[in-house]
């Protein structure tokens, strides 16, 4: 569960970067999972009980 986390966080941190930095392309990831441009959550520094 943890491997599934980093991945997690390191997608949300690179398709941000990404989206910030191609504001006038964006990437067909959005319209699949737009919930993923604002999640808070998952980028936090303090681990989560996922058990």
């Amino acid at each position: 569960m943890n491997y599934n986390k980093l991945f997690l966080i390191s997608f949300s941190l690179i398709y941000s970067a990404n989206v910030f930095s191609n504001t006038d392309s964006p990437l067909p990831m959005d319209n699949l999972s737009p919930s993923m441009t604002f999640s808070p959550p998952v980028i936090s520094p303090s681990p989560l009980p996922t058990d």
